[in-house]
């Protein structure tokens, strides 16, 4: 098949949910035989991809679109196995009464246009795509609105958290004119598509009454990343002490307030436990603050000391985090799949988080990880300060998670049901336009 995907986002240059596993589909696409192309933001691009070997090589931005020709200055007899283009940004002018409210609003209508136009320009130097997929919530906008209102071919959209809830999960949740269009865009765009994929039962059945759509319209396909044979060695810190790790984007949804609350009652009672918070700040903390002036504002000295910020870091430290991990917390209030939780237990570590979203369909209460009631401050802390005093449990949770992910979140899996995904909706997408029923 020739799949075309779509993710405003891509790795390197952001870490977050859709643009890994954006990542990992189109790899594992590519890997399976099938001819992917990804769209992004141009700025998003890094100076270097990976060959289908495996080779990274370095690749320049240009003006234009890359072509087929274009590849043979990556390297002598290697072809990239997932070929990147650029949507460029065109301009959408708007109304004098709309220019002083406008910039999102434009921003949203100028990435999706953009989007469509990518796509045609793709379609007419080198033919129809068999399929094209966007994401849909809580991203940089609804790319899918203007290719859904003339698809050439079937639109996969997959579902991750709704614009509207994610907003309601905001500190202060906005009411501007570019959150709304977006979040009506988004619902337009989901009603039109051909296929919906969501990550989770959790998020099927959130999103057929968000979106007003009969459950059975939703595919469960789980997500799914890479796994080595064995789980990597864990790499230890000399200074003996536990590191319990967070990553995330610090927000509500998140649940970065609920862990930061934890860390003083935890470092009261285990003074050798520290934290790692691993993520951007996006200022959505109390009082307009950053999360680190919230925490420095309540938190005693040791467990400020106790508590180191990151910030946003790249694939390279991130993967040092994990494996100097002993635990990691996920406390999210909401999450359509949580690939942190999948994350942690391919490292081996076991996982903490609330009995919320879709977490129960991925971590196991007491088997992988803990599940704490929901919003429950001296829960977490409990739960944090049960696995830190037991090296034999955080062992057999981390080895019985990574036999999970394993088993059930490969992207094997992940790309063998998305093809089957794509081959039924192909198939009725042709049988409609050709009148049969």
């Amino acid at each position: 098949m020739r799949i075309c995907l779509v993710s405003y986002d891509y790795p390197p240059a952001s870490v977050g949910g859709v643009a890994t596993y954006t990542r990992h589909l189109a790899n594992g696409l590519a890997a399976a035989g099938h001819d992917v192309t990804v769209i992004s933001d141009r700025t998003q691009f890094s100076e270097k991809m990976t060959s289908a070997s495996g080779e990274t090589l370095a690749w320049e931005h240009n003006d234009g679109a890359m072509q087929p020709d274009d590849r043979d200055v990556l390297a002598s007899n290697e072809l990239p196995a997932v070929s990147p283009y650029p949507a460029h940004v065109h301009k959408i002018p708007l109304l004098g009464i709309m220019k002083g409210k406008g910039r999102i609003m434009r921003s949203v209508l100028d990435w999706s246009r953009s989007v469509d136009r990518t796509i045609a320009q793709l379609e007419e130097t080198h033919g129809r795509f068999d399929v094209v997929e966007m994401p849909s919530g809580g991203g940089a906008g609804p790319e899918a609105f203007f290719y859904s209102l003339h698809p050439r071919g079937p639109l996969v959209i997959r579902l991750s958290t709704p614009m509207n809830l994610a907003n309601s999960l905001k500190t202060r949740p906005s009411a501007n004119y570019g959150w709304r269009l977006q979040s009506y865009l988004e619902v337009l765009a989901v009603r039109r598509a051909h296929c919906l994929i969501t990550h989770s039962a959790y998020n099927a059945h959130v999103c057929a009454e968000l979106y007003d759509l009969p459950l059975q319209s939703m595919q469960v396909v789980h997500l799914g990343i890479p796994l080595s044979p064995c789980p990597t060695r864990p790499t230890y810190c000399t200074d003996k002490a536990i590191r319990v790790l967070f990553v995330g984007r610090l927000q509500k949804r998140k649940g970065i307030h609920c862990l930061l609350q934890a860390i003083p009652l935890v470092t009261q009672l285990m003074p050798n436990v520290r934290f790692e918070i691993a993520g951007e700040d996006i200022s959505d903390a109390p009082h307009h603050k950053t999360y680190r002036d919230y925490f420095e504002g309540f938190a005693p000295a040791q467990a400020i000391d106790a508590t180191t910020f990151h910030g946003r870091v790249d694939e390279d430290k991130l993967a040092r985090l994990y494996a100097e991990a002993d635990i990691v917390a996920a406390p999210s209030l909401s999450e359509s799949f949580g690939l942190i939780y999948v994350e942690a237990m391919a490292s081996a570590k076991p996982v903490i988080a609330f009995n919320a979203g879709a977490a129960p369909e991925v971590v196991r209460h007491n088997n992988t990880g803990i599940l704490v009631e929901t919003d429950n401050i001296p829960e977490l802390a409990d739960a944090i300060v049960k696995l830190a005093g037991n090296a034999a449990l955080r062992r057999e949770m981390g080895e019985r998670g990574y036999q999970r992910a394993r088993t059930k979140f490969s992207i094997e899996a992940m790309v063998n049901e998305t093809i089957c995904c794509y081959h039924r909706v192909i198939e009725n997408f042709s049988s409609t336009a050709n009148g049969h029923h």
